[in-house]
């Protein structure tokens, strides 16, 4: 009994603490303009941050196969090499 009286007693005192001190909701267009652009602000700075650790962020090869032509008569092999895209042929000259 003395338990359930206690809790009572607490739990009145929180409505009473909750009612009575709220104070008046107020909205300032001064404040909330800065906090807006913070926001934004975060919301592109965080996301360059994100895309900046992506595996494949310098790693874009165009899709297809690659023919250079050199300039002088070279020894000329093609090689495969692993893209975004799956596998291409590369043709390399010595």
């Amino acid at each position: 009994m003395k338990r359930t009286l206690i809790a009572g007693i607490a739990a009145a005192a929180l409505v009473a603490a909750t009612t009575f001190s709220a104070p008046r909701a107020e909205a300032h267009p001064a404040l909330l303009i800065p906090l807006i652009a913070a926001g934004i602000g975060g919301l592109a700075i965080g996301g360059a941050v994100a895309s900046a650790n992506h595996p494949y962020a310098y790693e874009v090869a165009p899709a297809g196969n690659v023919y250079v032509t050199p300039h002088a008569e070279a020894i000329c092999h093609i090689v495969r090499e692993r893209t975004l895209h799956g596998w291409r042929r590369v043709q390399v000259c010595d």
